[in-house]
């Protein structure tokens, strides 16, 4: 299985997962295509969860974040507390959210309460 490496149509944002680091990251600004986008990712992600054993580390950080995307996000998360929870693997969520931004931290806390026991960091940082 090769590593992950996904770019919206409008190169808006980006994932990649590094298989050797098992570091997984998707930053950038959401778009109009964001379900397509993310079902790739879901996709791949059901298919390597088959396959591994090893930790995961993932780095969430959009520029801007839209409701849109919040059904296709919570999908992804709630494979990663599938992997904690039923495989017992180590998964960490680093969630970066832009500490003016409040409607996101809300919305990402939201988030934080519906995907179990899963690690999920919400870091407050000056510009995500």
């Amino acid at each position: 299985m090769d590593d992950l490496r996904v770019q919206d149509k409008e190169g808006k944002s980006y994932i990649l997962f590094n298989r050797q680091t098992n570091l997984f990251e998707i930053y950038g600004e959401d778009s109009a295509h964001i379900t397509t986008f993310y079902e790739q990712v879901k996709n791949w992600l059901e298919a390597y969860m088959q396959v591994s054993h090893k930790p995961i580390s993932v780095n969430l950080q959009f520029l801007q974040y839209h409701a849109s995307s919040y059904a296709a996000l919570l999908q992804i998360l709630q494979l990663f507390n599938d992997l904690y929870t039923n495989k017992k693997i180590l998964v960490m969520i680093n969630w970066f959210v832009n500490c003016r931004d409040m409607k996101t931290m809300k919305d990402v806390k939201t988030i934080k309460s519906k995907v179990g026991v899963l690690p999920l960091n919400i870091l407050k940082v000056e510009k995500a």
